[in-house]
Parts: structure tokens; C-alpha cells; sequence
């Protein structure tokens, strides 16, 4: 019994036993590597906490700024607190108590009117590290917005999406794949907080609200779904160019065999006159009725492009 119950449990398999390593082929490969587009600005990711220097400033993005920051440091006249554009500047960080007894880092935010807190909700011993200048609600870091501006202003890129916005923040059709100069980098929005400004050839401007890198390539509106940085990495300009390669290739093997160069019409007016100099004669079989003579007639018709070319008329017996 022990050695049936054994032989029973040695041949039961889950088919993990079988399953095979899972390699990657060289092309998934290459679509799983970050492209340049993707690492244009990786180094550009925001800064912890822990390396902010008192002075650092902030953009309001929005009026909901009040929301966002401890109740009790607002003034009680909304017309004095922050409001969109204003800037607020880094003085510190200080612990912030709570009911529970927790205490949380609470960053010490200057503006025109005082004083406000902004709670992290990460412990005093934590923030330094695991809070960044990105991770602030409705604040844009503008350390970062100026590193961005030094990187793309001036320069040359070829857009990927035709949806532009104007100076009212209004979208509209734009072109794609064309060549556009960065005029300026500024803070954008509460959602996207770069409004990279850029014109065209035309002097037509335009500007895309775009995310700054965050470390990972599944946030929406990067640098890298905005921009190619050069024609060549443009879908439709390798298409091109790989059909102009392979014409090229063919035009270089004719001249090898010492066939003249003719486009794709002469080479079928070509193929048309040798058809016509050796016609392929055509054998049609057509079976008519009604019988005569008590028999059916079937004519056997040669045919070639030149038209009828000989009939003769057999009979068979029914």
C-alpha cells in the first residue's frame, strides 16, 4: 500500500515542474530599455526635504492652496491669503502635534500676509528622506521649473502631439512631428506643473502642459510623450527612410548588372511590350446549346491579345 500511495504521489505534477525560463527576444528587449526621450530629463526629479535649503521657493497653482494648509495660520481675511500666482518661500520645518498624539513635519511657508504651515503627514524622522519638492499639493517647486527651462530653452525638438494650448490656456490643433523651438519654461498648473512655451518654423506658439519625471515611465504627459529629440527617431521618418534604403539598394544592384535606371511606370511599359511581342495563346472551352443533328457541338476558340486567332467546331455524340 506505502509503495502505491508513493509511486501515486511521485507521479503527480502541478506543471510547474515543466515550465520553462521565460527569456526576453531582442526586441522586447529594446521596447522595455528607456529611450533617450525618456532620460532627457530623469536627473531632473525633484529634491528631498532633507536637502532643501531655507529660501527654496513655491508656486500657487491654485486657489485651493487654503485648503492645503494648516487652518489655524490662515488669516481670517481670505483676500490676504495665498492665491494663485503668489510665491511662498521654504523657512524651516517644525513638528506639527495632533489629537492622536502623532507628530508630523509641517513646513514653514512665507508669503506676503505671514506665515503658514503646511503638514506633510510624515513623521519629523521620516520626511527628510521620503518627502520630495514634487510631492506638495496645488505648490510648484520652482528650483525645478528653472532646472527644466535651463535644459530645454533655446532649444530644437519635434513634436508628438498635435494638441496645443494658447496663451489662455484654451487647446486647439496643432501640428505633430514638426520642428519647434522651446522659448520658455514657467509654471504650469495644479495637475501639470511645467507650461513649456515653443513656436515653429511659421512663428505660430504654442505650449504643452507636461509632468516632470518622477522616476517612472507611466506617468502621463512626460517629456518623452510630448517630444522626439531628433527626426530620426520620428516612426514615419524611419519608415521613409527604410523604403528609401531599400530603393536605393535596388537602384545600386541594377547598376551593378548594368540595367539603366527607370521608375516603377517604364519597367511595366516593358513588361507590356514583351506580352505583346510573345502573346500566351488562351484555350476557352464553351459548350453550346441547343443540340443539332442530335448532337452537341462544342467549338474550341484559341485566343491571344489580339483577339480570335482560330475557331474550329468539333462534334461528339450524345
Amino acid at each position: 500500500m506505502s509503495v502505491a500511495a508513493t509511486a501515486s504521489l511521485t507521479s503527480c505534477f502541478t506543471g510547474v515542474e515543466s515550465t520553462q525560463a521565460i527569456k526576453l527576444s531582442r526586441s522586447d528587449t529594446r521596447e522595455i530599455a528607456p529611450s533617450a526621450e525618456d532620460l532627457y530629463l530623469a536627473d531632473i526629479s525633484g529634491t528631498p526635504l532633507g536637502k532643501w535649503k531655507e529660501g527654496r521657493q513655491f508656486y500657487v497653482a491654485d486657489d485651493k492652496i487654503a485648503v492645503m494648509l494648516v487652518q489655524r495660520t490662515l488669516p481670517v481675511d481670505q483676500s490676504l491669503q495665498p492665491h494663485r500666482g503668489d510665491i511662498l518661500t521654504y523657512a524651516g520645518t517644525q513638528p506639527e502635534h495632533h489629537p492622536d498624539g502623532s507628530v508630523t513635519a509641517a513646513l514653514a511657508l512665507e508669503g506676503a500676509a505671514g506665515k503658514y504651515l503646511y503638514d506633510t503627514g510624515i513623521s519629523m524622522e521620516n520626511a527628510p528622506k521620503d518627502f520630495n519638492s514634487l510631492d506638495m499639493a496645488v505648490l510648484i517647486d520652482m528650483e525645478t521649473v528653472h532646472a527644466v527651462d535651463r535644459r530645454m530653452h533655446g532649444n530644437t525638438y519635434w513634436t508628438r502631439t498635435q494638441l496645443w494650448y494658447d496663451d489662455e490656456d484654451e487647446d486647439f490643433v496643432g501640428r505633430k512631428y514638426i520642428p519647434v523651438t522651446v522659448t520658455a519654461v514657467t509654471p504650469g498648473n495644479m495637475i501639470f506643473p511645467l507650461k513649456v512655451t515653443f513656436q515653429d518654423n511659421s512663428g505660430t506658439e504654442g505650449n504643452y502642459y507636461m509632468n516632470p519625471e518622477d522616476g517612472s515611465q507611466t506617468s502621463s504627459r512626460r517629456f518623452a510623450s510630448l517630444f522626439y529629440l531628433t527626426e530620426e527617431t520620428i516612426p514615419q521618418y524611419r519608415a521613409r527612410r527604410v523604403g528609401t534604403d531599400t530603393a536605393r539598394a535596388s537602384a545600386a544592384r541594377d547598376d551593378q548588372a548594368g540595367v539603366p535606371p527607370v521608375d516603377g511606370l517604364a519597367r511595366r511599359c516593358r513588361l507590356g511590350t514583351q506580352l505583346r511581342q510573345h502573346p500566351r495563346p488562351v484555350e476557352i472551352r464553351r459548350r453550346q446549346i441547343p443540340a443539332i443533328r442530335g448532337r452537341n457541338t462544342r467549338r474550341l476558340q484559341t485566343v491571344n491579345p489580339h483577339g480570335l486567332h482560330k475557331t474550329k467546331t468539333t462534334h461528339e455524340s450524345d
